[in-house]
């Protein structure tokens, strides 16, 4: 007897929710300097991930790329080291060299030269980090689906990212984790993604790439002028002029539903939205010290951090136990 298998129509929300936080999060950790909030932000994304199921590749890779952050900022941190006076101790010294011009090697590397070189290294693990996340948080099927909707018949370039999440996971299992076979894995995953779509009417090609093109000139004849929106700065105007083309795109029909949305992707858009609005006004210029000498924490952004894995752990998936389809 044979059993037919039901498929749940694909739905890109998931994949819009969970990009929104990660985008959002990634803004910040690029822009901030506070190496108490990366710190934060790190180890929640960590609990993120160790919460959101059964994904043993996407944790292995998370671990692989970390431990290269980590093990560059260690070579640079002795090779090159900074040296800020501002915080008194020397921890070691090294002969200078210097091969080119703004290029120096060696040197004194004091208390404060170390906490300084250990911000870019706490925001390249935040980074790595919100990968694993969204490899994690998006099935392979809302991804597929996002990637139509808004790319249309360009989809088929990001199908082999949206299958690479499974293929880890299943040879992560297998203990068959050879370059060749995951992306011989990842390759019949996409191809198999790119079958579940319907053809796209032929006039939506050409109005998808005029609105791209509009949305994505506006930022750059704004830079080039000099002529940004009153009271907006540049990385505003670009992430408002992105914003909008995601929208136009998504609206474009491609016979295909947006699908139902969950209380985990809504409860995420609402936080990104809340997130991005708190990091937009500035609500944290009255942030608090914890201790003299430290800097400022911003407390609203520090709230929404937190809060991402308290979501994940009440509203989330539970994790399953077994080898991934």
């Amino acid at each position: 007897m044979t059993t037919s298998r039901i498929h749940t129509p694909a739905t890109p929300v998931p994949a819009w929710s969970w990009g929104a936080e990660l985008v959002v999060l990634a803004t910040i950790a690029i822009s901030t300097t506070n190496l108490l909030l990366l710190a934060v932000m790190w180890v929640c994304l960590v609990v993120t991930l160790a919460m959101l199921g059964n994904h043993p590749g996407v944790l292995a890779t998370t671990r692989w790329l970390s431990g290269i952050v980590v093990v560059w900022w260690i070579i640079m941190a002795v090779v090159s080291p900074s040296a800020d006076s501002a915080m008194g101790s020397v921890m070691w010294r090294l002969p200078t060299w210097s091969p080119g011009p703004g290029v120096h090697l060696g040197g004194v590397m004091t208390a404060s030269g170390l906490l300084l070189t250990m911000t870019p290294m706490m925001r390249a693990l935040v980074l790595v980090t919100l990968l694993g996340v969204g490899m994690a948080a998006v099935p392979p099927t809302s991804a597929s689906a996002a990637g139509r909707r808004l790319l249309g018949s360009w989809s088929p370039a990001l199908e082999f990212f949206a299958a690479l999440p499974p293929a880890l996971d299943r040879h992560a299992v297998y203990a068959t984790a050879r370059p060749t076979e995951i992306a011989a894995t990842t390759r019949e995953g996409a191809s198999g993604l790119a079958r579940r779509h319907r053809p796209l009417a032929s006039w939506t090609a050409s109005v998808r790439a005029l609105i791209l093109i509009i949305c994505m000139t506006v930022p750059f004849v704004a830079l080039t002028s000099g002529h940004a929106f009153p009271g907006v700065d540049q990385a505003t105007t670009t992430l408002m002029a992105f914003v909008v083309a995601v929208l136009l795109t998504a609206l474009l029909p491609n016979g295909e539903p947006i699908g139902t949305i969950s209380a985990l992707s809504l409860v995420v858009a609402i936080l990104a939205v809340i997130t991005l609005a708190l990091w937009v006004i500035g609500v944290d210029g009255s942030a608090v010290t914890p201790h003299p000498g430290w800097p400022p924490v911003p407390v609203a952004n520090l709230i929404c951090v937190v809060a991402l894995p308290l979501v994940v752990a009440v509203v989330g998936p539970r994790r399953r136990q077994g080898v991934p389809a």
